[in-house]
């Protein structure tokens, strides 16, 4: 009996044991299943920024701050989205967007912040930072960090927010025309130029220290004009007042003569549009054959820039200009004397606001630094202070475009060469137009240029009801072929071309390959598994280059089963 009541009660604890079990595991099932229904919602229903990109190059501060600089101006930071939904944002309603330390404060394009969510893939917004905008920046002093918030476009639930840490700072310039001279004893004294007022003035008001040879100097103050005052030190002097005796290349200051060690390098106060400041430092050190010296500036977030100046020192050919069709500019050398390129009209043809200028080294030097200055107008002593900066080798620099049809903006450039070992070279000086691309129709384009296009005697598509047909299946090959714009005769030397295939304005991934240069255009699907769309019009972008002048053309390419 007694065994009975046990087994019974054994049972029991079993029943009741396995209903809690259950009921449990109906609590915990429970309990996943929103969890996923509540995560799949989020990832289906809302837009979140996942990640960002910036187009320029960046580089960090002691501190680790990640930097752009004003001479990349304009710069642009595009955030990548989750948005399933493909939500478009309103500026101002779904899309509020600030600078970190006044984020209660929005940005606008009045400030030189443009905005905008990409018209082709809406998993992209674009923040650019105009060149005043970077340079009232400059130093690091305050971040430019962008915090935007996404809400929904209709009922403005809080999506959340994104911002990454960012500061503007650029290198210090360099020091200019610096050369090693010899003092009656025979001892080294290095003479240089400060660097020209307006990059003190408005960039680089950073400026912490100079080192000569090793020795550091502190920057007591930079004031306006680019006037730079350093702490005291018998060893180094500033002065306006140097004169160079050209018969012999001495330079003769309170009393003394400072003579040409070796070389032709002549120390010209002034050299490459400096301020008209020179330093001179005695070294106290014996001269000799070859002897070097590093001279660096460093500012306040431990950039740094170094000259080495060579007792033996040679100097530098000039800069030269070219546009991006690879055709020489006019420009005027240190000298005042005109250079006639093979492009007399220096007219540069933009997208999208920015043109390019490339900046050409000396024969013999592709690896010398190339420091330049732009200004907006026709003369220095007229023209607006916009940018400075130094690239290396031959290189192109952005100058900013119109976006409005036929507004020519003309700039005033002036560079110089460096290098380690040489003398610095005297400035050249180059004045562009730049233009915008006028873009007409659907996919078409008109520029007053040299040049036309014709594709397969076809000329640029002006509606999608009238372009080049393809059977989807087949390879596609077009002849392209330039013409002068009163001429009916084809050109047929010196003209040079690059192409793209582009579907939704992004460079279709269907066709192999999807780009190349030549005057034969000739493609095909990219793989057996993947056809043409038939019921969506590509765009085949042409870019001729002839005589300096580079132009961009459209043409509609339809595929047909």
């Amino acid at each position: 009996m007694r065994q009975i009541k046990s087994s019974v009660f054994a049972c029991v604890f079993l029943v009741l044991a396995a209903a809690c079990f259950l009921y449990s595991c109906s609590g915990i099932s429970g309990s996943f299943n929103n969890d996923v229904h509540e995560y799949f919602d989020l990832m289906t229903n809302t837009a979140a920024i996942e990640k960002h990109e910036v187009a320029s190059p960046t580089q960090k501060g002691s501190g680790g701050q990640l930097c752009i600089s004003s001479a990349d101006a304009p710069v642009s930071v595009s955030y990548y989205l989750r948005n399933p939904k493909r939500f478009v944002f309103t500026k101002g309603q779904s899309l509020v967007y600030g600078l970190e330390d006044s984020y209660t404060e929005t940005v606008s394009e009045a400030d030189g912040v443009f905005v905008s969510q990409d018209l082709t893939d809406p998993s992209i917004i674009h923040i650019e930072y105009s060149a005043d905008f970077l340079r009232e920046r400059e130093g690091g002093f305050h971040p430019i960090t962008e915090v935007i918030n996404l809400k929904h476009p209709y009922s403005l639930e809080d999506f959340g927010s994104y911002s990454f840490p960012l500061y503007c700072n650029s290198v210090p310039p360099l020091m200019q025309g610096s050369v090693c001279l010899a003092n009656a004893e025979n001892k080294a004294v290095l003479f240089m130029n400060l660097p020209n007022p307006d990059s003190l003035r408005y960039i680089h008001k950073d400026l912490a220290y100079l080192r000569i040879d090793g020795r550091t100097i502190s920057i007591e103050s930079l004031q306006n004009p680019g006037t730079v005052t350093f702490t005291g030190g018998i060893d180094l002097h500033v002065t306006s007042t140097p004169v160079v005796n050209p018969s012999t290349a001495a330079v003769d200051y309170n009393g003394q003569t400072y003579s040409r060690f070796e070389g032709n390098a002549v120390f010209s106060p002034g050299t490459s549009g400096a301020s008209g400041t020179t330093l001179f430092y005695e070294t106290g050190e014996s001269l000799y054959s070859g002897k070097s010296y590093v001279v660096e500036f460093i500012d306040m977030m431990g950039f740094t820039s170094a000259v080495e100046i060579n007792a033996s020192a040679e100097q530098i050919g000039e800069v030269s200009y070219e546009n991006t069709g690879g055709g020489t500019l006019t420009y005027e050398d240190s000298q005042s004397n005109n250079h006639d390129g093979t492009v007399n009209d220096n007219t540069i043809y933009g997208e999208d606001g920015k043109a390019y200028l490339v900046l050409v080294p000396p024969a013999g030097h592709p690896d010398a630094v190339l420091s330049y200055r732009v200004y907006r107008g026709n003369t220095e002593t007229t023209a607006n202070f916009l940018k400075s900066g130094t690239v290396t080798g031959k290189n192109a620099i952005t100058i900013s475009c119109s976006t409005i049809a036929n507004d020519g903006q003309k700039y005033f450039i002036k560079a110089y060469t460096h290098k380690n070992l040489y003398m610095d070279s005297g400035e050249s000086t180059c004045i562009i137009t730049t233009k915008p691309f006028v873009y007409s129709g659907n996919g078409a384009i008109s520029v007053a240029s040299q040049i036309t296009v014709k594709a397969n005697d076809s000329a640029p598509s002006a509606t999608v009801t009238s372009p080049l047909s393809f059977n989807k299946s087949s390879a596609v090959n077009i002849s392209l072929a330039a013409y002068p714009v009163s001429g009916s005769e084809p050109i047929t030397e010196g003209v040079s071309w690059s192409w793209k295939l582009l579907l939704s304005g992004k460079e279709s991934n269907k066709a192999s390959p999807s780009h190349g240069t030549g005057a034969a255009v000739s493609f095909s699907k990219a793989s057996s598994a993947e056809d043409f769309s038939t019921t969506e019009t590509y765009v085949l972008r042409v870019e001729a280059s002839y005589a300096g002048c580079s132009n961009v053309f459209f043409f509609n390419v339809k595929f047909t089963d």
